[in-house]
């Protein structure tokens, strides 16, 4: 029995497969080959034409493959927005370190500043250190902030912040669709859980939250139960 495929370049290639082969596969093999083999005839990519005319030999339905788009769409679309949090918290983290360099620097200059003033008129009462103890105090609680306890709100509301100044509002209604379809894919949502949602996912204020899933229900009537 022979068979034809096309490789990654365009060329076809004859496969022969004897008619006797009565080998037999365990699950977890036959899965590995088809997965191998599938893998090998989709290099280079497929365009949807050609995915849907593969699924119809395979007796997938052209309404099956498009759940699936859309599931992989959301998927796709739920790891940029975590890839997305990881490098924005290794940007607060950057900023929260050096600021409280630039605060450790003022420290030591507006005190030796002070040291010298005191030295220079020769008071015998070291005033300086009330200076030295209550700002070093708070130093020191934002070094321990800084550097080893993780404060949620704190880096939610910088990154809300950041993200008022960076987008405008159809950037933000242009974000926020790909999760609220997950939401409504996954079962029913109330408006009141997609606002909770978007302010967390997307660290947006109570009336932005609001004002996007009004948004997004006067587009879609009926969506929120």
């Amino acid at each position: 029995m022979n068979m034809w495929r096309t490789d990654a370049r365009g060329n076809t290639i004859e496969i022969l497969i004897p008619m006797n082969d009565d080998r037999q596969y365990n699950e977890q093999e036959a899965e590995e080959i088809l997965k191998l083999a599938a893998r090998d005839a989709t290099a280079g990519g497929m365009s949807r034409k050609k995915l849907l005319e593969t699924a119809a030999e395979l007796g997938i339905s052209p309404e099956t493959v498009a759940r699936a788009e859309k599931q992989v769409r959301l998927k796709r679309e739920v790891e940029r927005n975590e890839e997305e949090d990881r490098e924005l918290r290794r940007q607060f983290i950057s900023e929260q370190r050096s600021n409280f360099m630039k605060d450790f620097w003022s420290y030591v200059g507006v005190n030796a500043g002070l040291i010298g003033i005191w030295f220079m008129t020769g008071s015998s009462y070291f005033w300086p250190a009330w200076v030295l103890i209550c700002w070093g105090m708070g130093l020191l609680i934002d070094f321990f902030t800084t550097y080893w306890s993780k404060d949620e709100a704190k880096y939610q509301r910088w990154r809300r912040r950041r993200f008022r100044k960076s987008m405008s509002g159809k950037q933000m209604i242009a974000k926020s669709k790909p999760l609220l379809e997950e939401m409504i894919t996954s079962g029913e949502v109330t408006k009141l859980d997609a606002v909770r949602e978007l302010r967390e996912r997307l660290s947006l204020d109570s009336r932005d939250a609001q004002d996007i899933a009004d948004q997004y229900e006067m587009e879609n009537p009926g969506v929120f139960t």
